[in-house]
């Protein structure tokens, strides 16, 4: 597989980079401010996900429901993915001018769009046949379902790149490291972005405001969109190594992000109170691992030759989940990271017990909540240290494979943990949850 992005940050004018020496008080300061804004997001985006699952134009149509975490975490994978790959290209001195970054993002662009789209259809086939076997899925009833979901996949990523594009920019100016702010704002935003839209584009929809003849027109129109942004991006040799082997790992993603969206359907029927803590739950740790993962991919690229045989050598060591711990550098960060997601999910788990109406205030559940969160964020770091470094070791690039991974099996983490919790709340406290 051909390697694209390991630069030698000796190779790198000091003028040219980023964060030339992050201190560890830097990095502490401007993580914890962009996870507030981005738990403040969350909280948000949990009112809207609640919007989505109680709007009255999609009753009747369960498909919704199971679809809307699959989308949620599909903008998410494919948009941070696009900020690692653009922090890494600007720490090794890639974006140092303005025409290189809207080459660059021209590209990434096509890429994007052609992802969305033809992952969206992907889910959309697979959730169309799962409902086929327990549901009528009438011609009428499939096309709207596919171009809710179609719209909503290229109206979010339209708004997403521009502002990652312009914070990535941004970020040059102010001497802050990209790795610290993009990914998690790229996942609040996405969030943000996709239910805003499925919500209202959806309703519109589903409401037959559009005859079906419009409605196949508009999915064609999209699909042409989707087939021209795959030969762009086919033009460029970074992105057509991102097409080629980075929609593995997005694929793989989707279905996991699939079998979320059974649960998170399966859960919500059975427990109401768990759109209150879902995107929570799966964003923070999601955010955290995200983070970790793009700084140790630009730490992997910016190595030099003898240290990448060393990575080659010895990456099997991670399966050990101590060894994580002993790199020094990674050690700190996770760290950090791990303190900041407790007081991030400690506050935001208060300000759900004072301020959202039919939350749980038991303390037995909070108690238990926060325990499945400490280890659902150690599980995720140790999954991140071992795949960043098996996937470098391969020769593939850990910016465009790592990150859809770790945030699907966030989300399958955090779906499964909160099930148990509500299922064992439940049981032996309460039965009216």
């Amino acid at each position: 597989m051909k390697e694209v992005y390991r630069v030698k940050p000796e190779d790198v004018p000091e003028s040219e980079r980023i964060q030339p020496q992050e201190s560890t008080k830097k990095f502490v300061i401007t993580t914890t401010i962009i996870m507030i804004f981005a738990c403040l997001g969350l909280y948000g985006a949990s009112f809207l996900l609640k919007l989505v699952t109680k709007n009255p134009a999609f009753q009747g149509f369960s498909e919704i429901n199971n679809i809307t975490p699959l989308l949620l975490g599909l903008k998410g994978c494919i948009e941070m993915t696009y900020a690692s790959r653009l922090s890494t290209m600007a720490n090794t001195g890639r974006l140092t001018s303005a025409p290189k970054l809207i080459r660059a993002s021209f590209f990434n662009f096509a890429l994007i769009l052609a992802q969305a789209i033809n992952i969206s259809l992907f889910a959309v086939a697979v959730n169309v046949g799962i409902f086929s076997v327990t549901s009528v899925m009438t011609f009428d009833r499939v096309a709207r379902f596919l171009l809710a979901v179609l719209s909503t996949a290229l109206l979010a990523s339209c708004i997403l790149v521009y502002a990652i594009t312009s914070i990535v920019y941004l970020t040059r100016f102010i001497r802050v490291n990209p790795d610290n702010i993009c990914s998690p704002f790229a996942a609040v935003a996405g969030d943000s972005a996709a239910l805003l839209i499925l919500n209202y584009v959806g309703q519109y929809v589903y409401d037959d405001r559009l005859p079906i003849t419009v409605v196949w027109g508009l999915i064609a129109l999209i699909f042409f969109i989707g087939a021209v942004c795959v030969v762009v991006a086919l033009l460029h040799e970074e992105t057509r190594e991102a097409l080629g082997y980075g929609s593995v790992s997005i694929i793989v993603a989707t279905l996991i992000f699939i079998g979320v969206g059974a649960i998170f359907n399966h859960s919500v029927g059975r427990h109401p109170s768990t759109a209150n803590y879902q995107l929570i739950l799966n964003g923070v740790g999601g955010n955290l691992v995200a983070i970790l993962a793009s700084k140790m991919s630009t730490s992997l690229h910016q190595l030099n030759e003898s240290e990448k045989a060393a990575v080659v050598k010895q990456w099997s060591r991670y399966l050990n989940p101590l060894q994580m711990w002993k790199d020094k550098k990674n050690g700190i960060i996770m760290l950090f990271l791990l303190i900041i997601g407790m007081v991030l999910q400690a506050t935001e788990i208060t300000c759900i017990t004072l301020f959202t109406p039919n939350s749980i205030r038991h303390p037995v559940f909070i108690a238990i909540y926060l325990f499945i969160c400490v280890f659902q964020i150690l599980i995720l770091f140790y999954a991140c240290v071992f795949l960043t470094q098996c996937l470098f070791a391969y020769n593939i690039n850990p910016d465009n494979n790592s990150i859809p991974i770790l945030t699907a099996f966030a989300d399958l983490l955090g779906a499964l943990f909160l099930a148990c919790c509500l299922w064992f709340y439940k049981y032996f406290y309460v039965w009216n949850v």
